[in-house]
């Protein structure tokens, strides 16, 4: 529809010559459809501009678009209807048509598949027409004719989550968790930063505590690439840790992926300094590998999984992992309940605390 709507304009403008239904482009488009068919290099080469440009996503040059066209599967015929012409100068004409295929070029099966074009042609000083470029769309209304995208996200946002968990009976449990994150977005830069805490007690009595601090900045360099410098601060008396002090440096790649699915790589270089519990402290060089990644399963559900394994480059056998799984559920606008599975692997745990800690928790989450 937007083609034909598109011709009609530029009939309609000054200058514009509307030309009959026999006209000299019926011929050309129909050696063009028949070019396509047999595969015909040759003709195609002699139908198609120097400057030929296919629109699209990314847009193809004439060389790409040959090389790709003589490669798929036509069939045999191809039916073309509604061909309009409106020449709207004496060496340029706009050709609208409907083409129809019964083959599908992708899997080479029989199918039958309906497509909208509209064509650019330019007279040549050799008094020769040459296809300038093409653009072909799906038929059908607004729905087919628009592309659906996310909005951009927000220059600023952040989360709150707190949940609570008890146990009443012979002993008496009870464990706190809660933790702020926030995201400021400045043009290429991508400023983060998240806190949390959690505190275990037994019948009244501190058990073991948790508390993190984590800040990131990064700067997009390409479309898919980004450097980054990341500090962070860690007290976890679970893992035998009195103070954790880190600092990272390096890029995240961001993986091409489906619709609705996200990944990001990261790969980075730096320093721990560790002091424990009950063991030497602790001093190294570190190399980290992460992953995250994001899907929205429904309209209210997201899930994200986030890994990290860091290795002591001194030891190499002396490597953590941590994963955290989770699946939000939206409530509304501002509030969701979070699920979330945490994990804490120590290849080398301290002397006298185990290699891993696990977490399963239920929060309510607000944003602002």
């Amino acid at each position: 529809m937007l083609h034909f709507v598109l011709a009609a304009i530029v009939a309609a403008a000054p200058g514009a010559q509307q030309t009959s239904p026999s006209s000299p482009f019926d011929a050309l488009e129909r050696a063009l459809a028949d070019a396509v068919l047999a595969k015909d290099s040759a003709t195609l080469e002699q139908l198609i501009d120097d400057g030929f440009v296919m629109r699209g996503a990314p847009d193809r040059d004439r060389a790409t678009w040959i090389a790709t066209t003589v490669t798929r599967c036509w069939g045999d015929r191809v039916d073309l209807d509604d061909v309009r012409v409106a020449q709207i100068a004496e060496d340029v004409a706009l050709v609208t048509l409907r083409a129809t295929y019964h083959v599908d070029p992708a899997t080479c099966r029989p199918a039958t598949l309906t497509t909208l074009i509209t064509d650019t042609w330019r007279r040549t000083q050799a008094d020769r027409w040459t296809l300038v470029s093409r653009h072909a769309s799906a038929p059908g209304g607004l729905d087919r004719q628009y592309q659906r995208l996310d909005p951009p996200p927000p220059r600023f946002e952040g989360r709150a989550h707190v949940s609570y968990l008890t146990t009443r009976g012979n002993t008496r449990t009870g464990s706190l968790a809660g933790g702020v994150d926030a995201t400021l977005r400045a043009r290429a830069w991508t400023l983060t930063g998240s806190t949390s805490g959690l505190r275990a007690d037994t019948d009244g009595e501190p058990r073991a505590r948790r508390a993190g601090l984590d800040l990131r900045a990064s700067r997009r360099i390409r479309d898919r690439l980004s450097l980054f410098v990341r500090g962070g601060g860690l007290r976890d008396r679970f893992a035998g840790i009195e103070s954790q002090v880190t600092v990272n440096a390096g890029a995240s790649l961001q993986v091409p992926m489906p619709a609705r699915h996200e990944l990001a790589v990261d790969f980075s270089a730096g320093y721990l300094d560790e002091v424990r519990v009950s063991a030497d402290d602790k001093e190294s060089m570190t190399g980290d590998l992460g992953a995250r990644y994001r899907t929205r399963l429904a309209s209210t559900l997201v899930l994200t999984d986030a890994a990290l394994i860091t290795s002591d480059l001194g030891d190499l056998d002396d490597w953590r992992l941590k994963n955290e799984l989770a699946l939000d559920i939206a409530l509304n606008s501002w509030l969701s309940i979070r699920l979330s599975h945490a994990l804490d692997y120590r290849h080398r745990p301290i002397e006298g605390f185990r290699g891993l800690d696990q977490s399963l928790s239920t929060s309510l989450v607000t944003k602002f």
